[in-house]
């Protein structure tokens, strides 16, 4: 699944990410095991699309940037 809480109460989403979309949105499941597909509108060079990810969920969560960190993936 793409939702897990961790042992410390941390939510985790496994997410698929498509960056340099047309705009910032949710956009289903994608592939097996199901991942979360997320269109991010910035590009995917010096860490902007990471930048951009972290403040569309912040909004979309209403929760500090400060709350969400990358476990791994974050620079591929």
């Amino acid at each position: 699944m793409c939702l897990e809480v961790d042992d410390n109460q941390r939510v985790i989403l496994k997410l698929w990410i498509q960056a340099a979309a047309s705009k910032s949105e949710l956009a289903g499941l994608y592939g097996t095991p199901p991942r979360l597909k997320v269109r991010v509108a910035a590009p995917p060079v010096e860490g902007a699309a990471n930048e951009e990810i972290i403040r569309f969920f912040a909004k979309l969560l209403g929760i500090s940037k400060a709350s969400i960190s990358f476990i791994r993936g974050h620079q591929s």
